[in-house]
């Protein structure tokens, strides 16, 4: 399993949004174009693109019956190289380069579809691979591919790599050229992207909005390791009532380095309100509840446009 995190976004998207709807648009345009060369990539490379999360994404690998366990591996890390090669220190405005960290991971992933914000099924994963993402994170750096002890031992006789310094894993520099050699050459020849769209106000049609809102980020780390789908159904369920209680929009279960999480918002059009920031913090506050009563497994905290709060017990008194 490929995770993909664009580096440097944070700073590029406060850079534009200062230009106000036009700028925003252009982040729309300059995350597509990144995720059109990501896409393309992991295509060409016999992977699949299951998830978005933000400004990252995580691909997958199935491994087949009669293959080598390690050439899904050999496929996905040189894909990530690729990548680096592509898109490492890309400078999309003048002094404000992105960067990409990847890490990949091996073993086997349980699947489960949810109805995660009541309009439509989502592919909720956990499993190894998850694990050993959380546990290389930390340690991943940018311009380089970090494998996981899992998936270095699939290929360690196959590439030159160096020991990650804070460990989990180590970072692969090449693939020796041999049997399951072609991935990495296959990508290499492929049509680069052109450049990214600049945004010109005289060829996009504005659709961006500047709104205030505010997030929750619902971590539920019960199920990382492994899928309960009944359980995991009823803790989906539990969250969007909770934000229909107090005028929330729940916008999906996302995946990624950190496990499964659950994204609300207040503020949302045709759900706005005059107290949303409150409404965010009493919808976090009815979720816990919720998930508490059902036994499930969450930690109780909730992302909002100053960045994170913190549900301690005094919070219970406001």
């Amino acid at each position: 399993m490929l995770f993909v995190d664009i580096s440097g976004f944070s700073a590029l998207s406060k850079r534009l949004t200062e230009q106000g709807a036009g700028g925003t648009e252009r982040i729309s345009l300059i995350l597509n174009a990144c995720f059109d060369t990501m896409i393309a990539a992991i295509d060409r490379a016999g992977g699949e693109v299951i998830k978005f999360a933000g400004d990252a994404l995580l691909a997958v690998w199935k491994e087949e019956a009669d293959r080598d366990p390690a050439s899904c591996v050999r496929k996905a890390a040189e894909c990530g190289l690729f990548l680096q090669r592509a898109l490492h220190r890309r400078e999309m405005l003048p002094g404000l380069p992105l960067s990409l960290r990847v890490c990949l991971s091996a073993g086997r992933i349980e699947a489960c579809p949810v109805d995660g914000s009541g309009r439509g099924l989502e592919l909720v994963l956990a499993g190894e691979p998850f694990v050993q993402l959380r546990a290389c994170s930390p340690h991943t750096e940018a311009g380089k591919v970090l494998l996981s002890e899992e998936a270095y031992a699939r290929v360690r006789h196959q590439c030159e790599a160096e020991p990650s310094p804070g460990g989990g894993g180590a970072f692969v520099a090449r693939f020796h050229a041999g049997a399951e050699a072609g991935t990495e050459t296959a990508l290499d020849s492929a049509e680069a992207s052109g450049p990214f769209p600049a945004g010109e106000s005289g060829r996009v049609d504005w659709e961006a909005e500047m709104r205030t809102v505010s997030v929750l980020f619902i971590h539920l780390p019960d199920f990382h390791e492994r899928l309960d789908a009944g359980r995991l159904r009823q803790t989906a369920e539990a969250i969007r009532l909770a934000a229909e209680q107090h005028g929330a929009t729940v916008h999906k279960l996302s995946l990624d380095d950190k496990g499964c999480s659950a994204i609300a918002a207040t503020g949302l059009p045709a759900y706005t309100h005059e107290n949303d920031a409150a409404r965010a913090v009493k919808t976090a506050m009815a979720v816990r509840q919720r998930l508490t009563e059902l036994g499930a497994g969450f930690f109780d905290r909730a992302g909002h446009r100053t960045r994170l709060l913190r549900f301690h017990r005094q919070c219970e008194q406001t």
